[in-house]
C-alpha cells in the first residue's frame, strides 16, 4: 500500500439500504447544497436520503474521506456502491471481508488469519527495480 498510488482495486458496497445510524442522526444530519440559482438553497436529511438514493449516501461519505485532488477522484471512480444484494460485477466473483468489530487482546491473530485469506498479487515496477543490484559503472 502507497497512500500516494492508485492500486487499481474496485470496491463493490451492497446492502447500502440497511444502513443504520444511533441517536438523532436521521433528523438532525442535514446535506446542503445551492443550485446556483436566487433562492436555491437546499437541504435535505439523511432520512429524506436514505429513503430516496441510499446508495448516494455511502459515496457521500467516502468522497468526504478521500484526498481532494486528482488522485481522491481516480480512487473514487471505483468505488461502486448499490442499494440491493444484487450487483452488475457478478462476473468478477468478489469476496466478502467480515467485518472486524471489537477486535480484543486477539487482535493480530485475527488479522493475519484475515491475510492470510486474501490473494496475493505480484506486480513489476519500480518498488522491484529498485531493489535489483546495480551494475558497477567502472568495471
Amino acid at each position: 500500500y502507497q497512500p500516494n498510488l492508485d492500486c487499481g482495486d474496485y470496491v463493490i458496497i451492497v446492502n447500502a439500504d440497511k444502513i443504520r445510524v444511533t441517536g438523532r442522526k436521521l433528523t438532525d444530519k442535514v446535506y446542503i447544497h445551492h443550485t446556483g440559482w436566487p433562492g436555491g438553497y437546499r437541504e435535505a436529511s439523511l432520512k429524506e436520503w436514505l429513503n430516496d438514493h441510499p446508495e448516494r449516501v455511502v459515496e457521500f461519505a467516502v468522497k468526504g474521506m478521500l484526498p481532494k485532488n486528482r488522485l481522491g477522484r481516480q480512487l473514487f471512480s471505483k468505488l461502486k456502491v448499490y442499494s440491493g444484494p444484487t450487483h452488475e460485477h457478478a462476473a468478477q466473483k468478489p469476496k466478502p471481508l467480515p467485518l472486524l468489530t471489537n477486535l480484543g487482546s486477539n487482535r493480530t491473530a485475527r488479522l493475519a488469519a484475515l491475510a492470510k485469506e486474501l490473494p496475493v498479487v505480484q506486480r513489476s515496477g519500480r518498488a522491484e527495480a529498485a531493489n535489483t543490484p546495480k551494475e558497477n559503472a567502472n568495471g
